[in-house]
């Protein structure tokens, strides 16, 4: 098929005389036109020709301004029509305004213009009449009567329609019709039900072999009672009644169907009428018929070509895609009938309010989205009330919209878009199980949002396991924890140091020789480690419950084991019991001085009197055991009063065992 639709000569021919025709883009072209501007239509179609000799038409009595003057002075008379004022006028015709005078009803008559009854327009008339006679249809204007004038001039009577047209409507979003007829002035819901009820019409013509082939905005009547009528039969092709030439280029060229274009009727079928209803609905849309151009040519060109419309973004996708399956191209991409047309629109108008529902989630979306670029993990206490509130609209918005329609892929992607927007926004605030929440609600394909969720699942184990190792670190360098326990061990040092003390002060105060050999003090330095094992077993619970408690009590009982093993010593080599003890007292300050640079500062104060104790020794080697065991008791005092102070302002942490 060729894109140049002047390649068919007849629309050739056309082009080249438009400026005579002086034809508007959105008029209608006939066979009468072209032949009213030379251009050979063809030959009227032999069954055409035959009509106005082969119907008997009846003679109405018809009265006009011009003869009831005449009327007035002759014999009376019974009329049928009363004609009045003018209605309309087209390429056919006119039609005027009329009384029924038996049945005193306003009705509409259409009849030729005078001096322009050839035989061609004549058999048109006939065979817009007969085509509209047998369509009784609501939305099809019903046929009165056809008869003749007593000049033998044809006339329809047709029922008289009060309203206004399609056009008119789409032309003036503030007509009253609206106001009275739109529920909740939803302007687009009444078009589509102007639409619905064309459809319908179209689809029973179709029924009954019947195409249209001007279906137009302008050829759309609405009734003062919200009647729709499908008007302007004139160039319909039906199979009953053959009128004009079989192929001839005629329609209206802003709406043409591509096929249209080639002015050959066989090619023209009941899906042409669809791409008409199609025209339409773009139309509505968009404001502008669907092909456009500076010249007749253009335009005709455009509807030859055909691409795809381009509707404004505000148009819900579900309708835009009724409009480019309607209007496609090739008429086995269409709609196959009126009625599946129809179908579309019905399924389009019981799923709008949950578009429309979906349609304001999306706003609030956008909001959200706004809100959550925002989100840092500092500032959600502040965003929080506000982001949460749109995400919970949004949330509620689509879910509702799914209810109402469950195929709402918009609902559907906005659903899903608001969890992604909230799953990231919990991921910067670092809510592990509120991102986990959100990501089982996700639909399709997650593993990206999974990926980041696992990984800030691993980066909070990796913080959690960091805080705990502290907390425990923490606890077991706490000198406040079972303070009471570890007392009691030092307390029962000090209690064994000071009973051995007291009992050599009592000897040598009542006159005895108290003379220790080194096998004593090896046995009483073993029996106090194994006295000291005993009571840390006894207490272990408490007093080895931390990493100090264990530091404080392997460093006394390491001192205790190190006399045990100094006096082996002094036992070998002989060494004189003064020179032994203040060995042991001297290493044993130094020993927890050392330890006190590594646990705490506070067992300076046990060193200090140990390696006192040392010197007090070899200054007086007389009072050798009695200076080390004095000297044993105050280091042992200086340590549970070291710790009690550090320990002071510390809660109570430990109980009975």
């Amino acid at each position: 098929m060729s894109s140049d639709p002047t390649a068919d000569p007849i629309a050739g021919r056309l082009v080249a005389t438009a400026t005579s025709l002086d034809l508007a883009h959105d008029a209608t072209i006939t066979p009468e036109l072209l032949r009213a501007a030379t251009l050979d239509a063809g030959p009227v179609h032999s069954a055409s020709a035959l009509l106005s000799q082969s119907l008997r038409l009846p003679t109405l009595a018809v009265a006009t301004a011009e003869t009831a003057a005449a009327r007035a002075s002759g014999p009376r008379v019974a009329l049928d029509l009363e004609l009045g004022a003018v209605l309309g006028e087209g390429g056919m015709g006119r039609v005027l305004a009329a009384q029924q005078c038996a049945l005193r009803r306003e009705v509409a008559v259409k009849l030729l213009r005078a001096g322009e009854e050839t035989p061609a327009r004549v058999d048109a008339l006939l065979g817009e009449a007969l085509t509209m006679g047998r369509l009784e249809h609501p939305n099809i204007v019903p046929v009165y009567a056809l008869g003749q004038t007593e000049s033998r001039a044809p006339l329809l009577v047709m029922r008289r329609i009060s309203g206004v047209t399609w056009r008119a409507l789409m032309q003036d979003p503030a007509h009253a019709f609206f106001g009275e007829r739109a529920r909740d002035r939803d302007r687009l819901g009444a078009h589509l039900e102007v639409l619905a009820r064309l459809c319908d019409a179209v689809d029973y013509a179709h029924s009954c072999g019947v195409i249209h082939r001007d279906i137009k905005p302008d050829n759309v009547m609405l009734g003062e009672f919200g009647e729709v009528y499908l008007v302007d039969w004139g160039i319909a092709l039906d199979a009953a009644v053959e009128t004009g030439a079989p192929d001839v280029l005629v329609g209206t060229p802003a709406y043409m169907a591509p096929e249209m274009t080639r002015g050959d009727s066989r090619r023209v079928d009941a899906r042409t009428d669809v791409y008409l209803l199609g025209a339409c609905l773009y139309e509505l849309l968009s404001g502008e018929p669907p092909h456009s151009g500076a010249t007749l040519l253009d335009v005709l060109r455009a509807a030859q070509r055909t691409s795809p419309l381009t509707l404004p973004p505000s148009v819900p996708d579900e309708l835009a895609a009724i409009v480019q399956r309607a209007t496609a191209p090739a008429p086995e991409e269409r709609f196959a009938s009126a009625r599946a047309l129809r179908r579309a629109l019905t399924r389009f108008q019981e799923h709008r309010s949950s578009l429309e529902i979906s349609a304001a989630a999306r706003e609030r979306l956008e909001r959200l989205r706004a809100l959550a670029s925002a989100v840092t993990p500092s500032a959600q206490r502040e965003q929080g009330d506000e982001l949460q509130a749109c995400c919970n609209e949004c949330l509620f918005g689509f879910r509702l919209a799914l209810r109402e329609w469950p195929g709402n892929a918009d609902a559907r992607g906005g659903l899903r878009a608001c969890l992604e927007v909230m799953l990231r926004v919990e991921l910067t605030r670092r809510d592990l199980e509120a991102a986990r929440r959100l990501l089982a609600q996700l639909d399709g394909p997650r593993e990206a949002l999974r990926e980041q969720v696992e990984v800030l699942a691993d980066a909070i184990a990796r913080e959690r396991a960091d805080v705990e190792e502290m907390q425990a670190m923490r606890r077991d360098l706490d000198l406040g924890r079972d303070a009471r326990a570890r007392a009691r061990v030092f307390a029962f040092a000090c209690a064994c140091g000071l009973a051995v003390t007291a009992a050599i002060w009592i000897a040598r105060a009542r006159g005895g020789d108290v003379t220790l050999s080194h096998a004593m003090m090896i046995a009483l330095a073993g029996a106090l480690v194994v006295a000291y094992a005993g009571v840390i077993w006894w207490w272990r619970r408490r007093v080895l419950s931390t990493l100090i408690n264990r530091r404080l009590v392997l460093l006394m009982g390491f001192v205790l084991f190190a006399l045990v093993l100094s006096r082996a010593v002094g036992l070998l080599l002989d060494t004189p019991a003064p020179t032994m003890l203040a060995g042991d007292l001297l290493q044993s300050g130094c020993l927890v001085i050392a330890s006190a640079l590594v646990v705490h500062r506070a067992l300076l104060l046990p060193g200090v009197a140990f390696i006192l104790g040392a010197y007090a020794v070899a200054l007086w080697p007389r009072w050798h055991f009695e200076l080390f065991n004095t000297a044993i008791v105050v280091a042992s005092c200086a340590t549970v009063l070291a710790l009690q102070s550090l320990t002071a302002g510390a809660p109570a942490t430990d109980g009975e065992p």
